[in-house]
């Protein structure tokens, strides 16, 4: 039986291709955080331009389907955004169950190697064993001739 876990370079490719899909989780919770801080800048902008077309004064009515224009271009972004924010929150669900395969993968390499070092060492006691027993044998044999 050899010493050296015969499936290493298994277990360690495993190991990468998890560290790889976990960065890439975080990459895309970051692109999540980013799209929602855009989302947040773009509602408050909505909310301060209804506000304004609130405040318009009869002089200024001539500038309110100027307002009204900007405001649709705002909402269509809003919806715009709040679909990108769904499409990565579901990129964010797949990405997750690919961590937790290749997390579940790498595990049966780590159990494996575990069990292998459990039977490489009783391994060494059954030969340690053998070697005390030809010993004791041969220690036996050498009194009886004497």
């Amino acid at each position: 039986m050899k010493k050296n876990f015969p499936l290493q370079k298994v277990l360690e490719h495993r190991s990468r291709i998890y560290e790889i899909k976990l960065q890439e989780l975080e990459k895309l919770k970051m692109e999540l955080s980013n799209i929602e801080n855009e989302l947040t800048i773009l509602e408050a902008e909505y909310k301060r331009i209804s506000n304004d077309i609130l405040n318009l004064k009869n002089e200024s009515l001539l500038m309110k389907p100027l307002y009204d224009k900007y405001l649709m271009r705002v909402e269509g972004a809003i919806n715009n955004t709040k679909k990108r924010l769904e499409e990565k929150k579901n990129e964010i669900e797949l990405k997750k169950e690919e961590v937790v395969k290749a997390l579940n993968d790498k595990k049966v390499m780590e159990k494996l190697k575990e069990k292998h070092i459990i039977d490489y060492r009783n391994f060494l006691k059954k030969e340690e064993l053998k070697m005390i027993d030809e010993l004791v044998i041969t220690r036996f044999k050498n009194v009886k001739k004497d």
